[in-house]
């Protein structure tokens, strides 16, 4: 028994090793857990911020507020406020409530620093979640990016 509790032991250090010496060969499910990890591009088109989402079909809770936390920053970050912010959502094949709630308090907080929000490109499940929680009340939900700026550039 002592033999096969010291080759276990060893072959965990040996894992752990190589983990910290090559990160990637973790899966890429596991990449995207990681803390400083990204969940939307970052594009600037006519003075609008257009968020490019890419979220997994699955978020447990830790993703979710590592995600809120990621919006959080980048209206932290927005200086004066008033920033227009466009949301494609054609990288999200699904969103749960907890999820949705993350892009209220998003919206939210856009708008209590004099900004406005757009979504755009959803995907039918996600529409149809945001058609139930009466998510378009909170902001306009346009077909397309193309859309979402010019709505925003124009207004």
């Amino acid at each position: 028994m002592r033999f096969h509790l010291t080759a276990a032991c060893g072959a965990l250090q040996r894992a752990r090793d190589l983990a910290r010496i090559v990160p990637n060969w973790l899966p890429s499910w596991n990449r995207i857990m990681q803390p400083n990890s990204e969940f939307f591009d970052r594009v600037y088109i006519r003075g609008v911020k257009v968020l490019r989402l890419n979220l997994p079909s699955l978020m447990d809770e830790g993703m979710v507020e590592q995600f809120s936390g990621a919006l959080h920053r980048v209206t932290s970050g927005a200086g004066a406020g008033g920033e227009s912010f466009a949301l494609n959502f054609s990288g999200v094949p699904y969103l749960s409530s907890s999820g949705a709630g993350a892009f209220i308090r998003f919206v939210n907080q856009v708008k209590a620093d004099g900004g406005r929000t757009v979504f755009c490109e959803l995907k039918p499940a996600v529409g149809d979640l945001f058609k139930i929680m009466h998510l378009e009340r909170l902001c306009p939900v346009v077909p397309t990016e193309a859309d979402a700026v010019e709505k925003l550039a124009n207004d």
